[in-house]
């Protein structure tokens, strides 16, 4: 039955989803301007609301003295009831669905008074013939805390209800109930990414980007959407891959003149020594190198890959090598190709580096790749190169170097987000009967003992072309093939 009915006199009680104050407002608005309201409110016969809180809400911030209600009686209730209960407990309904007809199961209930007030017990629950939480919950088969999560979903804006009822994710309580839990103004936000979206996407990581959204500012927005363009999610286990770029065919070309050859064989061919992706160059300088007009060091230059890519950046570069070959080569491409930036090249040893011991607090970042340990790669003859020594004097030499290093980079500050990192990458190799020797673990012993700061350790995939001769080995010997390269990322502070 439709009637009007005093605004004064509408029992509001305990309801299910809080009032938006933004939307009491609109409505408020659209009363003005229409100056009536299109839906009347739902009441019982003593006037308790059954539905239309945010249009009785904005009758009263209006300050007007009436409101249309549509009555309905306790029969009608009852056979309302009766219909929500055949969808509810015989329809395989997706837990939105579900949670609107627990809110509305419930608000009927009150109404018909057949719900658990506060304070009530079991006892109660006889005697008035009315239903308890784990009642209710026990009826739909499922515990009391399940109840309440279904039940929670309801707390969605009807929009973002309407966005997901059809889709994978409406059958997704975990994160329903997460989204629920939002402000509305995120639950919009997803209600609005996922009708504009073309992938196939988890709601969890809807929710991640509504929240970024919603709750960082324009600059942090920006910076969000120019790291992803850049570097993609800037995970700490990342692949890179060898392109046809300018940057690897430099690399190559100083590769081809003077990269030695492994022990391995591959089809009773040579295999090359291991030659650095300028693309992970590229990452490791770009993400963790912010200074202007930087300098850049790397004390085992050996191709050039991170100097190449340093220069490629704009950056200033100084590399070491105690092969002379692949000094005057990449002096001859840097030449052709960067004659207009600073670069200087030493025929030296990349531990002392006794051109800069006049030098501190200098660089703004150094990147550089030393042998492997024990590893079958070997870059020269000389007795001073890292690839020549035994575990002992190989550590000792990286003392050193982690020592000078120290010495030449500039000082950061947390506090003050300015960073100069040292970055070194290396992988695990094997001593024969000893088992796994791990170059990041004990080479990051040296740099706590000289007091640097571990800031960050990242992995890299590697695609190694000796894959194929070290399998059988690895079979034979129960030991995997390793397809990773660590780098530790140290700052002095």
């Amino acid at each position: 039955m439709l009637t009007t009915v005093k605004t004064s006199d509408v029992v509001v009680g305990q309801r299910l989803r809080k009032v938006d104050e933004k939307k009491v407002e609109e409505l408020a608005q659209s009363i003005r301007d229409l100056g009536r309201l299109i839906n009347p409110i739902s009441i019982d016969e003593k006037n308790n609301l059954i539905a239309g809180n945010h249009r009785l809400s904005a009758h009263k911030l209006l300050e007007i003295e009436e409101i249309p209600a549509i009555v309905f009686s306790a029969d009608d209730l009852m056979s309302k009831l009766m219909e929500i209960d055949e969808n509810l407990y015989t329809n395989p309904l997706c837990f939105i669905s579900q949670s609107e007809s627990i809110q509305q199961r419930e608000i009927i209930l009150q109404s018909l008074g057949k719900r658990t007030q506060r304070g009530d017990n079991r006892f109660t629950e006889k005697e008035k013939d009315v239903f308890s939480t784990d009642a209710l919950a026990e009826k739909l088969g499922v515990s009391n805390r399940v109840y309440r999560l279904r039940r929670q979903v309801s707390n969605l804006t009807p929009s973002v209800r309407n966005a997901l009822r059809g889709t994978r994710h409406a059958n997704n309580l975990v994160d329903l109930v997460v989204l629920s839990r939002m402000e509305d103004e995120v639950q919009e936000k997803v209600a609005k990414l996922i009708e504009n979206d073309e992938t196939n996407r988890s709601l969890k990581l809807f929710i991640t980007e509504a929240k970024i959204s919603v709750h960082t500012d324009e600059e942090k927005t920006a910076t969000l959407q120019r790291v992803k363009d850049k570097f993609g999610v800037p995970y700490s286990v990342m692949s890179f891959d060898r392109d046809t770029g300018i940057l690897d065919e430099m690399v190559s070309s100083i590769a081809d003149i003077c990269r030695g050859n492994r022990a391995a064989h591959l089809h009773g061919k040579p295999i090359k020594n291991y030659v650095g992706f300028a693309s992970h160059s590229l990452f490791l300088l770009d993400y963790f190198v912010r200074a202007e007009n930087a300098k850049i060091l790397d004390c085992f230059m050996g191709t050039g890959v991170n100097l190449i890519t340093g220069l490629f950046l704009g950056m200033d570069v100084t590399g070491f090598d105690l092969d002379p070959k692949k000094v005057d080569a990449l002096y001859k491409c840097c030449d052709n190709n960067f004659g207009q930036l600073k670069y200087e090249f030493f025929n030296e040893d990349g531990t002392i580096m006794k051109p800069l011991k006049d030098k501190q607090d200098y660089y703004d970042g150094i990147l550089c790749d030393p042998p492997y340990l024990n590893a079958t790669d070997q870059y020269t003859e000389e007795k001073e190169c890292l690839s020549n020594k035994d575990t002992n004097k190989f550590l000792m030499s990286i003392e050193e170097c982690l020592s000078n290093l120290k010495r030449l980079i500039k000082k950061s500050s947390v506090k003050d987000k300015k960073f100069y990192p040292i970055m070194m990458k290396m992988n695990s190799s094997r001593n024969r009967a000893k088992g796994v020797v791990s170059m990041d673990f004990l080479i990051n012993e040296i740099g706590e003992r000289l007091g640097l700061t571990l800031w960050d350790r990242t992995f890299n995939i590697v695609r190694s072309v000796s894959t194929p001769v070290t399998i059988p080995r690895c079979y034979e010997n129960h030991y995997t093939v390793k397809n990773w390269e660590t780098t530790l990322v140290w700052i002095k502070q």
